[in-house]
């Protein structure tokens, strides 16, 4: 349900290029490489990634999902992530929205089969009710927003 990403390397060193490259020479995804310096808050250093992507896309998406590379969006009243974005494009004022969390943990599986997707064995998840599941994130309209806190955007005046 997406059509481009934007992937930002965080002190990675394994074959990620790599496993990008078909992406990246098709132009689906870009990758930008964001070394994270030593003793930095992580919180202020992610802050900072998402806050370059805000900016670098403004003129080139409608939409923006601030995930974690471990974070999936998985829409349940419709088929595809456009499809549940579609009714705020005509809302008034609307530049972003905001999706809880749902944990999942190992569900018990300690080494995922090579032949399967970490999606297809990690399924137990905790309850709605987890204290945890009362995060979010957000998918905002880059050219609305002045900048994202992690899990929300913040808004120019006239938006929300």
């Amino acid at each position: 349900g997406v059509d481009h990403g934007y992937l930002y390397n965080i002190n990675k060193s394994d074959n990620y290029q790599e496993v990008l490259a078909p992406y990246i020479q098709a132009e689906i995804v870009e990758l930008k490489d964001w070394p994270s310096p030593v003793n930095l808050d992580w919180t202020d250093f992610q802050k900072a990634a998402y806050n370059d992507c805000i900016t670098y896309s403004k003129k080139q998406t409608n939409w923006l999902a601030m995930i974690d590379i471990d974070e999936y969006i998985v829409p349940h009243l419709t088929d595809s992530l456009k499809t549940f974005l579609k009714p705020y494009d005509k809302m008034k004022g609307v530049a972003g929205v905001i999706i809880n969390w749902q944990m999942f943990g190992t569900s018990g599986v300690w080494d995922i089969p090579e032949d399967m997707l970490m999606t297809e064995c990690l399924i137990q998840k905790a309850v709605k009710t987890w204290h945890h599941n009362q995060n979010q994130k957000s998918i905002v309209k880059p050219r609305f927003c002045n900048g994202n806190w992690i899990h929300y955007g913040n808004f120019i005046a006239g938006y929300r």
